[in-house]
C-alpha cells in the first residue's frame, strides 16, 4: 500500500476545502462487505495492533516483516467505513471522438443519476484510476469515509495547477482554438468574459473524469448548464454555435463545471489528492503551484507576476522539440483575482 500522507480538514464552503489523500489499492481484508459489520467484529478491529512505525530488530540481528495495516490505523477508530452509504460510478460518457453530443449524454447521465436511491454517483473513467494509482472499490471506500460533501474531484492534468491560471487556459493550452470560441460563447451567455483572465487556486482545477457527486449536486449542475447553453443560443446564431459545441462541448462543460463548483457556496467540496500524481510534479513545478496558490491567498499583483516571470524562465528551458505547456506572460501580465 502506498504511503498516505495526512489529510485536510474541513474549516468552511469554500471551493476546493477538503483535501484528502487516496491510499493505494485497499487489501482484501479492507473491503467493504454488504451489510453492516457485527459489534464483535468491530471490537475486534478496533482491538487489533496497529501496524509500527519502524522495523523492529528481532534478536537474531534480522528485520522482523511489518505486521498488515488494520482498519484503526488506516481511518482512525471513529471513522469506520458506512456500508449504508452507496456509491455507484460510471464510466466516462465520452468514449467517441465526436463531442458534438456531449452536453444531451451528460444531461441523460444526470437524469438517469438522480432516480437512483444512491447517495453518490459519479463519472469516473478508467485512466482516471489509473492515473490516481487507486482501484475503483478503493474510491467507492474513501467516499464512504470521507462522506458528508456534496462533490468530489481531481484534477488529473495535474501540470496545469503550477503552470496556468484558470480553468480555460488549462483548455486553451491543450486546443488554442477553443480560446476564439470560448470567448464567444461567454459573451453570448451573458457572462464575464473575464473569466478566461481570472486567476484560480490549485484547488480549484478539476477534472471530469473523476467527478463524484450527490443528487442534489448534480440536479443544480444540470440547471446551471441549461440555463447557461439557453441563454447563448438564444443570443448567438445556432449553427454557429452548436459546431463550436461539436469541437469543444467537452472542453466547455468541464469549464463550466469549474465555474459552478466556486459558485455554489453552500455545496462543500472535496479534491482528492494522489501522491502518484504528486510525482509527476519535479520540485521547480511545485514551488511554482506554491507561488501561485499565495499569489491567489494574498491577492498580491506582485507576486503573481513573479511567477509569471518565472513561467517563462520554464518554457524557456524546455528543447525545442517539447510543445510550451505554460501560460504566456502577457497572459499573466491580464490575469485577475476573484474579489
Amino acid at each position: 500500500m502506498s504511503k498516505q500522507l495526512p489529510e485536510g480538514e474541513s474549516v468552511n464552503s469554500s471551493l476546493g476545502e477538503g483535501l484528502g489523500e487516496l491510499s493505494g489499492i485497499l487489501p482484501n481484508s479492507l473491503q467493504v462487505k454488504r451489510g453492516r459489520p457485527s459489534r464483535k467484529k468491530i471490537e475486534m478491529m478496533i482491538a487489533a495492533p496497529k501496524s509500527p512505525a519502524l522495523h523492529v530488530t528481532t534478536e537474531a540481528g534480522s528485520l522482523a516483516p511489518e505486521s498488515k495495516p488494520t482498519i484503526e490505523t488506516l481511518f482512525g477508530t471513529g471513522s469506520l467505513l458506512n456500508p449504508d452509504i452507496q456509491v455507484e460510478f460510471v464510466d466516462s460518457i465520452d468514449r467517441s471522438k465526436q463531442q458534438g453530443n456531449y452536453f444531451p449524454r451528460l444531461f441523460h447521465f444526470m437524469d438517469q443519476m438522480v432516480q437512483k436511491p444512491v447517495a453518490y454517483q459519479g463519472l469516473v473513467s478508467p485512466e482516471a484510476l489509473a492515473a490516481l494509482g487507486v482501484a475503483s472499490q478503493g474510491l467507492k471506500s474513501f467516499v464512504r469515509k470521507k462522506h458528508g460533501y456534496a462533490v468530489y474531484f481531481c484534477n488529473l492534468d495535474i501540470e496545469s495547477e503550477s503552470l496556468c491560471i484558470n480553468q480555460w487556459q488549462q483548455q486553451i493550452i491543450a486546443r488554442p482554438e477553443f480560446e476564439l470560441f470560448a470567448a464567444s460563447f461567454l459573451d453570448a451567455a451573458g457572462l464575464d468574459s473575464e473569466l478566461l483572465n481570472h486567476v484560480l487556486p490549485s484547488s480549484a482545477l478539476a477534472s471530469f473524469e473523476l467527478l463524484i457527486g450527490t443528487p442534489q449536486f448534480w440536479t443544480e449542475l444540470k440547471s446551471f448548464l441549461q440555463f447557461i447553453l439557453q441563454t447563448a443560443m438564444n443570443s448567438a446564431q445556432s449553427d454557429e454555435l452548436r459546431t463550436g459545441l461539436g469541437n469543444h462541448g467537452k472542453a466547455l462543460a468541464q469549464c463550466l463545471m469549474v465555474e459552478f463548483i466556486r459558485r455554489s457556496k453552500h455545496l462543500k467540496s472535496f479534491k482528492f489528492k494522489s501522491t502518484q500524481l504528486e510525482s509527476r510534479l519535479n520540485s521547480f513545478m511545485l514551488e511554482m503551484r506554491t507561488m501561485k496558490d499565495l499569489a491567489c491567498k494574498s491577492k498580491s499583483a506582485w507576486l503573481l507576476n513573479c511567477w509569471g516571470n518565472y513561467s517563462m524562465l520554464y518554457q524557456g528551458c524546455l528543447s525545442s522539440g517539447q510543445a510550451a505547456a505554460v501560460t504566456s506572460l502577457n497572459k499573466t501580465m491580464r490575469a485577475r483575482f476573484f474579489s
